[in-house]
Protein backbone atom coordinates (compact mmCIF):
# COMPACT_ATOMS: atom_id res chain seq x y z
CA UNK A 1 0.00 0.00 0.00
CA UNK A 2 1.34 3.58 -0.82
CA UNK A 3 2.09 5.89 1.97
CA UNK A 4 2.30 9.92 1.92
CA UNK A 5 4.06 12.24 3.30
CA UNK A 6 1.58 15.79 2.85
CA UNK A 7 3.18 19.41 3.18
CA UNK A 8 1.68 21.98 4.27
CA UNK A 9 2.92 25.47 3.10
CA UNK A 10 2.30 28.80 4.86
CA UNK A 11 0.79 31.52 3.32
CA UNK A 12 2.68 34.23 5.51
CA UNK A 13 5.85 35.07 4.12
CA UNK A 14 7.39 35.09 0.38
CA UNK A 15 8.15 32.90 -2.05
CA UNK A 16 11.83 32.29 -1.27
CA UNK A 17 11.58 31.71 2.40
CA UNK A 18 8.11 29.70 2.13
CA UNK A 19 10.04 27.27 -0.17
CA UNK A 20 13.65 27.41 1.45
CA UNK A 21 11.85 26.59 4.73
CA UNK A 22 8.96 24.23 3.98
CA UNK A 23 9.13 23.09 0.38
CA UNK A 24 12.33 21.05 0.08
CA UNK A 25 13.07 18.90 3.44
CA UNK A 26 9.49 16.78 2.27
CA UNK A 27 10.55 15.44 -0.61
CA UNK A 28 13.96 14.07 0.55
CA UNK A 29 12.24 12.98 3.56
CA UNK A 30 10.04 10.92 1.06
CA UNK A 31 12.98 9.82 -0.80
CA UNK A 32 13.91 8.18 2.49
CA UNK A 33 11.15 6.47 4.20
CA UNK A 34 9.55 5.50 0.72
CA UNK A 35 6.52 7.74 0.89
CA UNK A 36 5.50 10.39 -1.76
CA UNK A 37 5.47 13.40 -1.27
CA UNK A 38 2.20 15.66 -1.98
CA UNK A 39 1.60 19.59 -1.44
CA UNK A 40 -1.54 19.31 -0.71
CA UNK A 41 -3.26 23.83 0.67
CA UNK A 42 -5.77 23.01 -2.10
CA UNK A 43 -9.14 24.98 -2.11
CA UNK A 44 -11.22 21.94 -2.30
CA UNK A 45 -8.98 19.66 0.46
CA UNK A 46 -10.57 19.88 3.84
CA UNK A 47 -14.28 20.48 4.83
CA UNK A 48 -15.11 24.13 5.63
CA UNK A 49 -13.08 25.43 8.78
CA UNK A 50 -10.75 22.11 8.17
CA UNK A 51 -6.82 22.85 9.48
CA UNK A 52 -6.31 20.95 6.30
CA UNK A 53 -7.58 23.50 4.48
CA UNK A 54 -5.09 25.88 2.69
CA UNK A 55 -4.53 28.39 -0.28
CA UNK A 56 -1.47 28.58 -2.01
CA UNK A 57 -1.15 32.16 -1.96
CA UNK A 58 1.35 32.21 -4.61
CA UNK A 59 -1.35 32.07 -8.11
CA UNK A 60 -4.60 33.27 -8.73
CA UNK A 61 -5.73 30.12 -10.73
CA UNK A 62 -8.76 28.60 -9.90
CA UNK A 63 -8.00 25.41 -8.56
CA UNK A 64 -5.63 27.30 -5.65
CA UNK A 65 -2.38 25.12 -5.48
CA UNK A 66 0.87 24.31 -6.49
CA UNK A 67 -0.25 22.79 -9.86
CA UNK A 68 -1.44 26.29 -11.19
CA UNK A 69 2.50 26.80 -12.27
CA UNK A 70 4.02 23.77 -11.65
CA UNK A 71 4.35 20.16 -12.49
CA UNK A 72 2.94 18.13 -9.44
CA UNK A 73 5.21 15.99 -7.20
CA UNK A 74 3.41 12.56 -8.08
CA UNK A 75 0.73 11.36 -10.20
CA UNK A 76 -0.70 10.07 -7.49
CA UNK A 77 -3.78 11.71 -5.60
CA UNK A 78 -5.80 10.81 -2.12
CA UNK A 79 -9.56 10.80 -1.63
CA UNK A 80 -11.17 13.28 0.14
CA UNK A 81 -11.31 10.98 2.92
CA UNK A 82 -7.57 9.96 3.39
CA UNK A 83 -7.55 14.07 3.69
CA UNK A 84 -9.69 14.46 6.31
CA UNK A 85 -8.13 10.73 7.67
CA UNK A 86 -4.75 12.55 7.65
CA UNK A 87 -2.32 12.07 10.53
CA UNK A 88 -0.28 15.01 11.89
CA UNK A 89 3.02 14.01 12.42
CA UNK A 90 4.33 15.75 15.69
CA UNK A 91 6.95 18.33 15.61
CA UNK A 92 9.07 16.27 17.62
CA UNK A 93 8.98 12.99 15.86
CA UNK A 94 9.72 15.08 12.60
CA UNK A 95 12.67 16.51 14.52
CA UNK A 96 13.57 12.62 15.00
CA UNK A 97 13.19 11.30 11.93
CA UNK A 98 15.96 14.10 10.82
CA UNK A 99 18.10 13.38 13.54
CA UNK A 100 18.12 9.53 13.28
CA UNK A 101 16.65 9.18 9.41
CA UNK A 102 13.81 6.84 10.89
CA UNK A 103 10.55 7.08 10.94
CA UNK A 104 8.68 6.32 14.65
CA UNK A 105 6.84 2.91 14.01
CA UNK A 106 3.75 4.12 15.52
CA UNK A 107 3.54 6.50 12.85
CA UNK A 108 4.89 4.53 10.29
CA UNK A 109 2.16 2.80 10.10
CA UNK A 110 -0.49 5.27 9.34
CA UNK A 111 -1.53 6.03 5.68
CA UNK A 112 -1.06 9.54 5.46
CA UNK A 113 1.44 11.91 7.23
CA UNK A 114 0.78 15.63 7.19
CA UNK A 115 4.35 17.42 8.34
CA UNK A 116 5.17 21.05 8.46
CA UNK A 117 8.85 21.27 7.84
CA UNK A 118 10.41 24.58 8.77
CA UNK A 119 14.07 23.18 7.70
CA UNK A 120 16.46 25.03 5.74
CA UNK A 121 19.58 23.64 6.10
CA UNK A 122 19.81 20.47 8.26
CA UNK A 123 20.31 17.36 5.71
CA UNK A 124 18.45 14.50 7.22
CA UNK A 125 20.55 11.47 8.39
CA UNK A 126 20.56 8.79 5.85
CA UNK A 127 19.61 11.07 3.01
CA UNK A 128 22.03 11.03 0.45
CA UNK A 129 22.64 7.40 0.81
CA UNK A 130 19.31 6.68 -0.22
CA UNK A 131 19.92 9.11 -3.23
CA UNK A 132 22.75 7.00 -4.37
CA UNK A 133 20.97 3.90 -3.36
CA UNK A 134 17.94 4.86 -5.63
CA UNK A 135 20.05 6.03 -8.14
CA UNK A 136 21.64 2.34 -8.48
CA UNK A 137 18.83 0.70 -7.83
CA UNK A 138 17.75 2.36 -11.24
CA UNK A 139 20.81 1.66 -13.10
CA UNK A 140 20.75 -1.96 -12.27
CA UNK A 141 17.11 -2.51 -13.31
CA UNK A 142 18.16 -0.72 -16.76
CA UNK A 143 20.87 -2.78 -16.86
CA UNK A 144 18.84 -5.70 -16.98
CA UNK A 145 16.39 -4.45 -18.82
CA UNK A 146 18.42 -3.64 -21.92
CA UNK A 147 20.38 -7.14 -21.12
CA UNK A 148 17.43 -9.21 -21.37
CA UNK A 149 16.58 -7.09 -24.75
CA UNK A 150 19.73 -8.45 -26.08
CA UNK A 151 21.30 -4.93 -25.81
CA UNK A 152 24.73 -4.14 -25.09
CA UNK A 153 24.43 -0.54 -23.91
CA UNK A 154 24.73 1.09 -20.83
CA UNK A 155 21.80 3.57 -19.18
CA UNK A 156 22.39 7.49 -19.47
CA UNK A 157 25.55 6.35 -21.48
CA UNK A 158 27.05 5.68 -17.94
CA UNK A 159 29.55 2.90 -16.85
CA UNK A 160 29.95 0.80 -13.63
CA UNK A 161 32.81 3.88 -13.21
CA UNK A 162 31.46 6.85 -13.60
CA UNK A 163 28.19 5.52 -11.89
CA UNK A 164 30.63 5.37 -9.06
CA UNK A 165 31.92 8.97 -9.21
CA UNK A 166 27.59 9.95 -9.71
CA UNK A 167 27.40 8.05 -6.38
CA UNK A 168 30.58 9.00 -4.73
CA UNK A 169 29.61 13.04 -5.64
CA UNK A 170 26.20 12.55 -4.17
CA UNK A 171 27.37 10.96 -0.56
CA UNK A 172 30.30 13.62 -0.48
CA UNK A 173 27.90 16.63 -1.42
CA UNK A 174 25.94 17.90 1.59
CA UNK A 175 23.92 20.12 -0.59
CA UNK A 176 22.93 18.04 -3.53
CA UNK A 177 19.62 16.29 -1.97
CA UNK A 178 18.76 20.16 -1.47
CA UNK A 179 19.36 21.36 -5.04
CA UNK A 180 18.29 18.30 -7.04
CA UNK A 181 14.67 18.10 -4.46
CA UNK A 182 14.57 22.31 -5.46
CA UNK A 183 14.82 21.79 -8.99
CA UNK A 184 12.62 18.95 -8.70
CA UNK A 185 9.93 21.17 -7.28
CA UNK A 186 10.09 23.92 -9.49
CA UNK A 187 9.44 22.12 -12.73
CA UNK A 188 6.80 24.45 -14.66
CA UNK A 189 4.20 23.14 -16.21
CA UNK A 190 3.63 23.97 -19.95
CA UNK A 191 1.36 27.25 -19.46
CA UNK A 192 3.97 28.91 -17.22
CA UNK A 193 6.95 27.62 -19.11
CA UNK A 194 5.32 29.53 -22.12
CA UNK A 195 5.04 32.71 -19.92
CA UNK A 196 8.29 32.44 -18.65
CA UNK A 197 10.10 31.93 -22.46
CA UNK A 198 8.21 34.85 -23.33
CA UNK A 199 9.70 37.27 -20.79
CA UNK A 200 13.53 35.40 -21.22
CA UNK A 201 13.02 35.89 -25.41
CA UNK A 202 11.85 39.96 -24.93
CA UNK A 203 14.91 40.20 -22.30
CA UNK A 204 18.08 38.61 -23.33
CA UNK A 205 19.06 39.76 -26.40
CA UNK A 206 20.42 36.77 -29.15
CA UNK A 207 23.81 38.11 -29.19
CA UNK A 208 24.24 37.88 -25.34
CA UNK A 209 27.44 36.27 -24.58
CA UNK A 210 27.05 35.02 -20.96
CA UNK A 211 31.30 34.81 -20.73
CA UNK A 212 31.24 38.69 -20.42
CA UNK A 213 27.81 39.12 -18.50
CA UNK A 214 27.46 39.25 -14.51
CA UNK A 215 24.09 39.20 -13.20
CA UNK A 216 23.24 41.40 -10.52
CA UNK A 217 19.65 40.58 -8.74
CA UNK A 218 19.23 43.46 -6.19
CA UNK A 219 16.26 42.47 -3.09
CA UNK A 220 15.31 45.66 -2.08
CA UNK A 221 11.62 46.91 -1.17
CA UNK A 222 10.68 46.00 2.34
CA UNK A 223 14.03 43.59 2.74
CA UNK A 224 15.18 47.19 3.67
CA UNK A 225 12.10 48.46 5.18
CA UNK A 226 12.88 52.28 6.97
CA UNK A 227 15.24 53.53 9.32
CA UNK A 228 16.36 50.38 11.14
CA UNK A 229 13.35 48.55 11.05
CA UNK A 230 14.41 46.33 7.83
CA UNK A 231 15.64 43.05 7.43
CA UNK A 232 19.16 44.60 6.05
CA UNK A 233 21.06 47.20 5.45
CA UNK A 234 20.67 48.21 2.16
CA UNK A 235 23.39 50.03 -0.56
CA UNK A 236 22.54 52.39 -3.11
CA UNK A 237 22.30 51.92 -6.51
CA UNK A 238 25.83 53.54 -7.18
CA UNK A 239 26.83 51.30 -4.51
CA UNK A 240 25.89 48.35 -6.30
CA UNK A 241 27.55 49.87 -9.65
CA UNK A 242 30.43 50.35 -8.20
CA UNK A 243 30.22 46.35 -7.14
CA UNK A 244 29.91 45.60 -10.86
CA UNK A 245 33.10 47.79 -11.52
CA UNK A 246 34.92 45.94 -8.76
CA UNK A 247 34.06 42.54 -9.68
CA UNK A 248 34.55 42.99 -13.15
CA UNK A 249 38.27 43.56 -12.25
CA UNK A 250 38.26 40.79 -9.48
CA UNK A 251 36.82 38.34 -12.28
CA UNK A 252 39.15 39.32 -15.09
CA UNK A 253 42.10 38.61 -12.98
CA UNK A 254 40.92 35.24 -11.97
CA UNK A 255 40.18 34.50 -15.13
CA UNK A 256 43.29 35.50 -16.39
CA UNK A 257 45.29 33.49 -13.59
CA UNK A 258 46.56 36.37 -12.14
CA UNK A 259 46.49 37.15 -8.45
CA UNK A 260 45.08 40.37 -6.57
CA UNK A 261 41.87 40.98 -4.96
CA UNK A 262 38.93 43.39 -6.10
CA UNK A 263 39.91 46.70 -7.34
CA UNK A 264 38.23 50.03 -5.42
CA UNK A 265 39.31 52.51 -8.51
CA UNK A 266 36.94 53.17 -11.34
CA UNK A 267 37.13 51.03 -14.87
CA UNK A 268 38.17 53.09 -17.52
CA UNK A 269 38.72 51.90 -21.63
CA UNK A 270 42.26 51.28 -20.68
CA UNK A 271 41.46 48.55 -17.56
CA UNK A 272 41.87 44.92 -18.63
CA UNK A 273 38.09 43.74 -18.41
CA UNK A 274 36.39 41.01 -20.06
CA UNK A 275 32.86 42.31 -18.50
CA UNK A 276 30.22 44.44 -20.59
CA UNK A 277 26.98 43.76 -19.51
CA UNK A 278 24.73 43.73 -16.14
CA UNK A 279 21.94 41.41 -15.78
CA UNK A 280 19.69 43.02 -13.45
CA UNK A 281 16.56 42.44 -11.53
CA UNK A 282 14.89 43.49 -8.17
CA UNK A 283 11.61 43.35 -6.61
CA UNK A 284 12.02 47.54 -6.96
CA UNK A 285 10.82 49.23 -9.75
CA UNK A 286 12.91 52.64 -8.54
CA UNK A 287 16.46 49.99 -8.76
CA UNK A 288 15.25 48.91 -12.27
CA UNK A 289 14.31 52.45 -13.29
CA UNK A 290 18.22 53.77 -11.79
CA UNK A 291 19.29 51.57 -14.25
CA UNK A 292 18.45 54.32 -16.93
CA UNK A 293 20.92 56.88 -15.27
CA UNK A 294 24.06 54.85 -16.68
CA UNK A 295 25.23 54.49 -20.82
CA UNK A 296 28.00 53.11 -21.27
CA UNK A 297 30.94 55.15 -21.91
CA UNK A 298 34.95 54.96 -21.02
CA UNK A 299 34.31 54.81 -16.85
CA UNK A 300 31.41 52.82 -17.14
CA UNK A 301 31.95 49.70 -19.50
CA UNK A 302 28.28 48.13 -19.25
CA UNK A 303 25.13 47.33 -21.11
CA UNK A 304 21.94 46.27 -19.04
CA UNK A 305 19.39 43.64 -19.40
CA UNK A 306 16.74 43.53 -17.56
CA UNK A 307 13.10 42.53 -17.77
CA UNK A 308 11.12 45.55 -18.70
CA UNK A 309 7.89 44.36 -17.83
CA UNK A 310 8.69 43.34 -14.48
CA UNK A 311 5.82 44.42 -12.18
CA UNK A 312 8.31 45.68 -9.45
CA UNK A 313 6.57 44.99 -6.53
CA UNK A 314 8.53 46.18 -3.46
CA UNK A 315 7.22 43.11 -1.06
CA UNK A 316 7.53 39.45 -0.62
CA UNK A 317 4.19 39.42 1.06
CA UNK A 318 2.01 37.04 -0.88
CA UNK A 319 -1.00 38.64 0.86
CA UNK A 320 -0.31 41.97 -0.37
CA UNK A 321 -0.15 40.49 -3.76
CA UNK A 322 -3.52 38.97 -3.68
CA UNK A 323 -4.62 42.02 -2.16
CA UNK A 324 -3.19 44.31 -5.44
CA UNK A 325 -4.22 41.37 -8.55
CA UNK A 326 -1.04 40.89 -9.36
CA UNK A 327 -0.07 37.35 -7.60
CA UNK A 328 0.54 36.19 -11.17
CA UNK A 329 2.87 38.95 -12.45
CA UNK A 330 4.99 39.06 -9.31
CA UNK A 331 5.60 35.11 -9.70
CA UNK A 332 6.22 35.25 -13.69
CA UNK A 333 8.69 38.11 -12.54
CA UNK A 334 10.57 35.77 -9.96
CA UNK A 335 10.20 33.25 -12.00
CA UNK A 336 12.00 34.70 -15.00
CA UNK A 337 14.65 36.80 -12.92
CA UNK A 338 15.94 33.34 -11.48
CA UNK A 339 16.39 31.88 -15.05
CA UNK A 340 17.40 35.00 -16.55
CA UNK A 341 20.48 34.90 -13.12
CA UNK A 342 21.74 31.24 -14.34
CA UNK A 343 22.90 32.93 -17.45
CA UNK A 344 25.69 34.93 -16.89
CA UNK A 345 29.21 33.54 -15.53
CA UNK A 346 29.88 35.15 -12.89
CA UNK A 347 26.91 36.06 -10.18
CA UNK A 348 26.70 38.04 -7.04
CA UNK A 349 23.74 37.49 -4.33
CA UNK A 350 22.45 38.46 -1.34
CA UNK A 351 22.63 36.35 1.72
CA UNK A 352 20.04 38.37 3.38
CA UNK A 353 17.43 37.08 0.44
CA UNK A 354 15.97 33.37 0.97
CA UNK A 355 15.19 33.76 -2.86
CA UNK A 356 19.08 34.75 -3.52
CA UNK A 357 20.13 31.79 -1.39
CA UNK A 358 17.50 29.25 -3.50
CA UNK A 359 18.74 30.57 -6.48
CA UNK A 360 21.91 29.78 -4.98
CA UNK A 361 21.39 26.49 -4.61
CA UNK A 362 20.18 26.02 -8.53
CA UNK A 363 23.36 28.16 -9.94
CA UNK A 364 25.46 25.74 -7.74
CA UNK A 365 24.14 22.83 -8.56
CA UNK A 366 21.35 21.61 -10.79
CA UNK A 367 19.86 24.29 -12.55
CA UNK A 368 22.90 25.19 -14.97
CA UNK A 369 25.94 23.03 -16.66
CA UNK A 370 28.51 25.91 -17.23
CA UNK A 371 31.55 26.71 -15.06
CA UNK A 372 31.08 30.37 -13.58
CA UNK A 373 31.54 32.06 -10.40
CA UNK A 374 29.19 32.95 -7.31
CA UNK A 375 29.85 35.03 -4.62
CA UNK A 376 27.43 36.83 -2.14
CA UNK A 377 27.57 40.34 -1.17
CA UNK A 378 28.83 39.51 2.82
CA UNK A 379 31.63 37.89 1.51
CA UNK A 380 33.11 41.07 -1.15
CA UNK A 381 36.17 42.12 -0.72
CA UNK A 382 35.45 45.84 -0.45
CA UNK A 383 34.27 46.02 3.23
CA UNK A 384 31.96 48.70 2.84
CA UNK A 385 29.98 47.08 0.14
CA UNK A 386 29.31 44.05 2.29
CA UNK A 387 25.81 42.72 2.57
CA UNK A 388 25.11 43.07 6.28
CA UNK A 389 21.65 41.13 7.53
CA UNK A 390 19.74 41.56 10.52
CA UNK A 391 17.59 39.08 12.75
CA UNK A 392 15.26 40.81 15.41
CA UNK A 393 17.58 44.00 15.24
CA UNK A 394 20.99 42.05 15.68
CA UNK A 395 23.27 41.78 12.40
CA UNK A 396 23.91 38.21 11.17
Amino acid sequence: DTKYFVNSLPNFAGFGFTFRHYGIEPIMLGLLTNRVSLNMHLKVHGHPGSPKKKLFGFSSCERGDMQCMFMPLSPCALTQEEIDNAVALPKEELIKLRNTGILNETYAKEKVLLIISGNHGITPKGVPQAFADKITSLYDASIKQLRDAGSSSKPWNLDEASLQKVTDHILNNTEMPWQSCLLYALRMNQSWRDKINNVIQKSIPESFDRNSAIGLPIRDGDKCGSKNNGEMKCLKFPQYMQMAQEMALKRTNQRQNTTGRAYTGKLTNSSINMYNTIVLSSDSKSILKARFNYTKNETFPFEFIANDEDVGQGSGHPIKHLFWKITDEVMIATLASFKMQLMPETLILNMCSNSHRMLALLYRGCGRNEVGYMEFTNENDNKMLRGKCKLRGVDR
